[in-house]
């Protein structure tokens, strides 16, 4: 649900600048069990991240966890 998916992403987001970084990213693919390698991080970055900041936003997020299923 978007809750749950809010309450990750404030956990995972620890600088709470509301956007995950390449790090923050990292701790996330850590905790769900997936490829933690700079390369596959950064992949999933460029991927979903719309708008090219270099961060991932809750709505990038949004998208990014959806395809992870």
């Amino acid at each position: 649900s978007t809750e749950e998916l809010k309450m990750l992403f404030d956990h995972v987001d620890v600088d709470r600048n509301k956007k995950l970084s390449a790090d923050e990213m990292h701790q996330l693919m850590a905790q769900l069990g997936r490829d933690t390698s700079r390369e596959a991080i950064l992949k999933q970055m460029n991927e979903f991240d719309d708008n090219k900041s270099g961060f991932v936003s809750f709505k990038e997020f949004c998208n990014l966890m959806k395809s992870l299923k």
